[in-house]
């Protein structure tokens, strides 16, 4: 739920590791999955416990977690 909730920040911070790590293809990758990442102020509008219940706990098998 951290991530979620600072979302941007997680994935500046990540970016730094991923561009020592990986150089040309950090880019692409953390784009790709911010982006995968439902939002869950806007498709929930705010309510991190229906997005909790639904996305995490039962969309998984389902994939909801992803847009």
């Amino acid at each position: 739920m951290n991530i979620v909730k600072n979302k941007k920040s997680f994935y500046d911070e990540i970016s730094n590791f991923l561009e020592d790590t990986y150089k040309d293809s950090y880019p692409k990758l953390v784009n790709k999955q911010y982006n995968k990442m439902l939002d869950p102020f806007i498709v929930y509008k705010g309510d991190l416990e229906k997005y909790t219940r639904e996305c995490l706990w039962w969309g998984r098998r389902a994939e909801r977690f992803f847009v």
